[in-house]
Order: structure tokens, then C-alpha cells, then sequence
């Protein structure tokens, strides 16, 4: 696996933890530095498209900011993901670097960091955003920049529908937790989830999130603003009907031919959406079924590994074409 090998190619120093920064020196290299975020989704994120370039055969390494004791050589491009700018900020000098951003909102709610960098950094060579909404923010603060998308994957041996339906269990997703109260207060009052569970999934880091996800037949994406909206387009990937919000980022995977998607906000469309194929399901038992094993097909076609692995050479072309070989 990519994974695998981008772990063994982390640069680890001797001792633990420490404060996170970087150390500029003479090294003479040319190589593309991966620098680890703490955040583990955007940690696994850095580690693949390192792992990419490195079996291209590119002087690529993934860096533990935390474990000191490594030197930044003049030419060598760091990669450091969108909440980690503040590293930049003591460099000593012009340094070849790329900004990956996984959520756009997120990182444009430090708009005083990130505008100062950006309108004073001659040595940007580009930014890399993980979605067509984060893209265009990025295209939009920067005209005439380089801007690039990759689709992040989802593990498909992780990720995938079951060999049979799921059960009358509706899974709350992350974020939105108040929208999700009200939408099953509501169906609950009205006595329309008789004989349905609800699953808390709101953790992203729980350990038998996909199993869990499995094991649910609609799933309730409620979060207001996504920089993607990995949590629907995991509930699909593992054959969930899935009803709820975009939330701007996911408006490349939403689809009405295998979800429901509603205006962003709207507690009653999202509501009567969820109550809706509750019904159509009561017929025959396959209505959701049959939904989400297509919502699963289009979601992990459209976030596959080869699909990432193209994204990030060309991505990173130009980066590439000034690095040594590894």
C-alpha cells in the first residue's frame, strides 16, 4: 500500500513530541518535504501524495515538524497543509513551497494569517485543494495563481457497501448536531420513525465507523459548511441512502439520482426527505438498498486511489520537475 510505504519514509528524530517547527539549513537537496499535520485526516492526506511522488521516483519525504533535529534545505519545496502556515512564518528566506487545503472554510476563518502570507509569498508555487468549492475560494483570492485539485480517496477496503441491506438504523454524520435534533424530534413526534434506530456516528475518528456505516440504511448529513463533506461521501462509499445538506463542498457528489439533497439550513426539506424514503423503503425493503449500492459505485469511482495518484502528478508537475530523484 502508498500509506505504508510514505510511513516508512517519515523522517522521525530521536526523543519525543516538542514544539512544532521547522529548521532551515544549507543542505544542498532538492527534494519535496511533506510536513505532517497534527489534524489525522489531513496527517493520512500528506502521507498518500507523498507516497505517490515517491513511487514515481522522486526525492519525497514526509516530516514530523514535532520531532526536530531535521534541515530544510534552500531548494528543497515544502508541502505544508493550510493550518500549518504559521511554520512558514520564520523561514529565513524565499523557500519553494505548496499549500495543501482540505476546507476551505476552515482555513479562510484565518484570513489575517493566511491573506498576509499569501499577498507577500514570491515563493508559493501552489496551492492544492482537496475540493472544486475549496478550489474556487482559492482561484477567487488568488487570480492568476496556481491552483490544483485532488480528489482525496476513500480506502474502498475500508469504505464499501455490505453484502446486504442495512438495518432500519439512521446514522447522524458529523457536524450539524442541532439540525439532526430537530429533524428526528420532529419524525419522532409525528410517530413516523416506529421500528428505526438512531446511530450516533458524529466521531470521525471512531474506530468502527465503517462497520457501523454499514450497518445503517439512511444516514443524515446535516453539517452546514464542508470543505468536502467526507462524512456523506463516506456513508456512501459503505452504501448509505444518504439525505441532508450538501454543505457547499459535497455539491460534487450529491446526487439526486442516489441521495436527497436540500437547500443547506432547511430543517423541514431534510425532515420530510428523510420521512420520504422511509416510506418508499417500507414498500419493498430494497428502496434505499438499491440507492446506496449505486451512491457507493459513484462515490468511491470518483475518489479512487488511481484517481488521487493521477490528481497529485499533475499536481505537482512543476514541482517534480525541479526535485532530485529518490
Amino acid at each position: 500500500m502508498l500509506v505504508s510505504r510514505a510511513s516508512r519514509a517519515v523522517h522521525r528524530a530521536l526523543g519525543r513530541g516538542g514544539e512544532r517547527e521547522l529548521h532551515f539549513g544549507a543542505a544542498d537537496t532538492r527534494r519535496i518535504l511533506f510536513v505532517l499535520a497534527t489534524d489525522p485526516w489531513s496527517r493520512g492526506t500528506l502521507l498518500r501524495h507523498a507516497a505517490v511522488l515517491r513511487a514515481a521516483g522522486l526525492d519525497a519525504l514526509a516530516i514530523d515538524p514535532a520531532g526536530g533535529g531535521f534541515l530544510v534545505g534552500p531548494d528543497d519545496c515544502l508541502v505544508v497543509d493550510a493550518s500549518d502556515i504559521g511554520l512558514l512564518a520564520r523561514r529565513p528566506r524565499p523557500q519553494p513551497h505548496v499549500v495543501v487545503d482540505g476546507d476551505g472554510f476552515r482555513t479562510w476563518l484565518r484570513a489575517a494569517e493566511l491573506s498576509a502570507h499569501l499577498e507577500d509569498a514570491p515563493d508559493l508555487r501552489a496551492v492544492v485543494a482537496l475540493s472544486e468549492y475549496t478550489a474556487a475560494l482559492h482561484a477567487l483570492a488568488l487570480p492568476g495563481g496556481t491552483v490544483h485539485q485532488v480528489r482525496p480517496s476513500i480506502d474502498p477496503a475500508q469504505f464499501h457497501a455490505g453484502p446486504a441491506p442495512g438495518e432500519r438504523r439512521v446514522a447522524l454524520l458529523p457536524g450539524g448536531a442541532d439540525d439532526a435534533a430537530r429533524v428526528i424530534r420532529l419524525l419522532l413526534t409525528a410517530g413516523r420513525l416506529a421500528g428505526w434506530e438512531v446511530a450516533d456516528l458524529t466521531d470521525p475518528a471512531r474506530e468502527d465507523r465503517a462497520e457501523d456505516l454499514r450497518r445503517c440504511r439512511v444516514a443524515l448529513a446535516l453539517s452546514h459548511q464542508e470543505g468536502l463533506g467526507r462524512g456523506a461521501a463516506e456513508a456512501m462509499a459503505s452504501g448509505c441512502y444518504v439525505v441532508g445538506y450538501d454543505a457547499y463542498g459535497g455539491r460534487e457528489f450529491f446526487d439526486p439520482a442516489y441521495s436527497t439533497p436540500v437547500p443547506t439550513g432547511d430543517v423541514l426539506a431534510a425532515a420530510e426527505g428523510f420521512a420520504e424514503a422511509i416510506e418508499r423503503d417500507s414498500v419493498t425493503g430494497r428502496w434505499c438498498r438499491e440507492r446506496g449500492l449505486a451512491a457507493s459505485q459513484a462515490v468511491l469511482d470518483r475518489y479512487s486511489p488511481d484517481r488521487e495518484r493521477a490528481d497529485v502528478l499533475a499536481a505537482y508537475a512543476q514541482v517534480a520537475a525541479a526535485a532530485g530523484t529518490g
